[in-house]
């Protein structure tokens, strides 16, 4: 299915349409293709004004806000999404919105950026961003302590701390990920290290003797780098 198609498709749903929770539609080039009633009452816009529209010129960064990161972290999360293919939960997000009269209106939205895949297809070919406007019940967790017995969670907050702890998990996962890398990068350099030193090789032929090596055995190549390191240790042990 071509791209058009799909975002066409999505636009004239009624699972889009109907939705309660604020929907916007966006193509690979973040231009504006479809919102739902929700979304338009949401941002007090018209559709005629977002339509076609670059999204970031429909909702630049407040120019007043010295520490606004919408516009950064929202293209962050669309990025991902679309390379993805798969859901990227926000965290709560300061994102001010232009104002009927002039001027911006703050605001706090719990989003969610959605890839559109289409059917038989393997690469997304847009983002559907669902988005929350939790500003009334964020503004009063930011500026006063809650109650911890005795009370209700709205249920659009309780989505929102939600995808909070989900975003908590993910950069978690992330930073655990690059640690890892980190180490690996370690562990070779290291490894290279022995071999260079070992044989008299440049540092290009020690990390080609490695991935020699990495491959005849069907290891990781952190693995047999690990190796060599250990085994220097141990010829070098008293």
């Amino acid at each position: 299915m071509a791209p058009d198609l799909a975002l066409r498709d999505v636009a004239r749903s009624a699972a889009f349409l109907q939705d309660p929770v604020p929907r916007l539609l966006l193509d690979a080039g973040w231009v504006v293709r479809a919102v739902n009633p929700a979304y338009l009452r949401a941002t007090d816009r018209d559709a005629e004004d977002l339509i076609s529209s670059f999204l970031f010129d429909a909702f630049p960064d407040n120019p007043d806000d010295a520490a606004a990161d919408g516009v950064r972290n929202l293209t962050a999360s669309l990025e991902s999404a679309l390379r993805s293919g798969e859901a990227h939960d926000m965290f709560v997000q300061k994102y001010d919105v232009p104002a009927r009269d002039g001027g911006f209106t703050m605001k706090y939205w719990s989003p969610c950026n959605i890839p559109v895949i289409p059917e038989q297809g393997r690469r997304a070919v847009g983002v559907v961003h669902s988005v929350e406007d939790v500003t009334t019940f964020w503004t009063a967790l930011l500026g006063q302590e809650m109650p911890t017995e005795g009370i209700v969670v709205p249920p659009v907050l309780a989505r929102a701390l939600t995808r909070n702890a989900l975003a908590y998990e993910r950069a978690g996962q992330e930073v655990a990920e690059l640690r890892v890398a980190l180490e690996s990068r370690v562990v070779i350099e290291q490894a290279k290290g022995v071999l260079i030193g070992r044989h008299g090789c440049s540092p290009e032929e020690a990390f080609a003797e490695l991935r020699t090596i990495a491959r005849s055995s069907r290891r990781p190549l952190r693995e047999v780098a690990f190796e060599v390191v250990q085994d220097a240790l141990g010829r070098h042990t008293p």
